[in-house]
């Protein structure tokens, strides 16, 4: 099942009937509570700077989809969020068409299924950021460009370039698939004094690609280096760090998925490793730019997500490779595929019973009930004064809540001793605050308001509100 190179060309009515259902199952779950949340963290900025940014060179395409969804359908979290969710929705079926080629019908499904069940997908296919576009198309592209390898057509490079510059004009970092597919060429270049496997196309491509790659380069390296120091110069805490943010990668990805796309990783290698070279680059190329990143910027495990369906790809492999080899053991082929799933659920379902079970437009209606004229807040969450009708008095500019090098000392500084009284709203997450940020409100502060979302995983999530009584000299005044 898993040696198949060639495609047929027409679409079969089985194919047309799986595709349907997943489109479905797609559509079911991405537009499901899709509207009813508040806007969130970095939603604000596409909100805020769609129609500006849609003109910007860097990552115009998600904010250019938000201002024309706002024009149809009127500004609302459903408009702004309704593009992420039409991709989201289309990736599995997609997926499923274009990997099976690979992976055969049944390993297509299986990519599909975990795509569907994948919690940091549904994330942003229900938030309103570019990530579930460079997903689809990061997927796409890679395909494309390994058709081009295999079957020695330069037709597979046309589509894959395209699709590499859609995905990147969602979020640039979809610039690294260029990356990758030159260092597979460059490998080509090497391996073909070594070994018989290299075909005349593929030599042909891997040409083809080094020219092209060395031209983009020159063209695009002084943009890039450019973006990049701007990016450094910014006010920001550093990573993760080299380990911290291979364990959130594997986090999001999902333990299991990642242990079973490794060892997918090690079968495609063995059984057919050309494919697995270009694979292993594929997921390597971007690990090491974000193990690297992260001890140098703020870089989080999403900007790679362009590569994650090939870490799904994988998995699948995995999942048929072991059902091809265990023939004797009937229904329990499926066991490695059943364990996946299953280990995936409960992040699924608690993104869902999550939405449904937090919302800080509660804290904002408490807020009014008890706020007094004078009052200040300080809101380590965005969005805090979007559903407001009261006139608040809301300081800005506030530092990363879990940044502990940002300068606490001059911003708490000015909170210990005011004639009116302080609301902080802040973020509740597994992670503290920052200990300057947190030691201060233990302190001086008393929680007013506080709710978590309802997960059924390991994950924390929440809101709190504190109150900093007024004082007059140095004596605290008890509310």
């Amino acid at each position: 099942m898993l040696n198949s190179t060639k495609r047929n060309p027409w679409i079969s009515n089985q194919d047309i009937l799986v595709f349907s259902v997943l489109l479905c199952a797609g559509l079911a779950t991405r537009f499901y509570y899709l509207g009813d949340a508040p806007f969130s963290g970095d939603e604000l900025f596409t909100i805020l700077h769609a129609d500006e940014r849609s003109r910007k060179l860097v990552n115009p395409l998600y904010y250019g989809l938000t201002a024309l969804s706002f024009k149809i359908f009127g500004f609302s979290e459903w408009a702004s969020r309704a593009p992420a969710a039409v991709l989201g929705a289309f990736a599995p079926p997609v997926l499923y068409l274009a990997f099976q080629s690979i992976l055969g019908r049944m390993g297509g499904i299986i990519l599909a299924l975990i795509t569907l069940l994948s919690a940091w997908h549904i994330d942003y296919s229900q938030f309103s950021r570019f990530y579930s576009g460079v997903f689809l198309f990061g997927g796409l592209a890679y395909y494309a460009f390994w058709r081009a390898y295999s079957d020695g057509d330069w037709r597979g490079l046309v589509w894959g370039a395209l699709l590499t510059l859609t995905a990147t004009a969602f979020h640039l970092t979809a610039v690294l698939i260029g990356c990758c597919i030159a260092a597979f060429a460059l490998v080509i270049f090497i391996w073909q004094r070594h070994t018989s496997i290299i075909s005349p196309g593929m030599l042909k491509i891997s040409r083809i690609v080094l020219g092209l790659a060395i031209a983009a380069a020159v063209i695009m390296l002084p943009f890039l280096w450019q973006i990049i120091s701007r990016w450094s110069d910014m006010d920001q805490p550093y990573g993760y760090g080299f380990i911290g943010v291979l364990f959130q990668l594997v986090k999001y990805i999902g333990p299991a998925v990642s242990v079973a796309a490794g060892f997918g990783l090690l079968i495609m290698l063995k059984r057919q490793p050309v494919q697995g070279v270009f694979f292993a680059i594929a997921i390597g190329v971007p690990m090491l730019a974000l193990t690297f990143g992260a001890t140098r910027f703020f870089v989080r495990p999403d900007y790679i997500f362009y590569s994650i369906p090939i870490w799904y790809m994988l998995a699948a492999y995995l999942c048929v490779a072991f059902y091809d080899a265990t023939v004797t053991l009937g229904f329990s082929r499926n066991a490695v595929l059943a364990l996946i799933l299953v280990s995936m659920l409960p992040e699924a379902v608690s993104h869902y019973s999550g939405r449904l079970t937090l919302d800080y437009r509660d804290a904002i209606s408490y807020l009014q009930e008890q706020h007094q004229q004078g009052d200040e807040i300080l809101t380590f969450s965005g969005g805090f004064a979007l559903y407001s009708d009261t006139e608040w008095k809301i300081r800005k500019d506030l530092p990363f809540p879990y940044h502990e090098n940002a300068p606490w000392q001059e911003t708490l500084a000015d909170l210990q001793c005011q004639d009116h009284r302080i609301w902080v709203f802040a973020p509740v997450r597994r992670a503290p605050l920052a200990t300057p940020l947190k030691d201060f409100l233990f302190d001086r502060a008393a929680v007013k308001w506080r709710a978590t979302e309802v997960r059924y995983d390991y994950s924390v999530f929440g809101y709190e509100l504190f109150l900093i009584p007024r004082c007059e000299g140095n004596a605290i005044r008890s509310e």
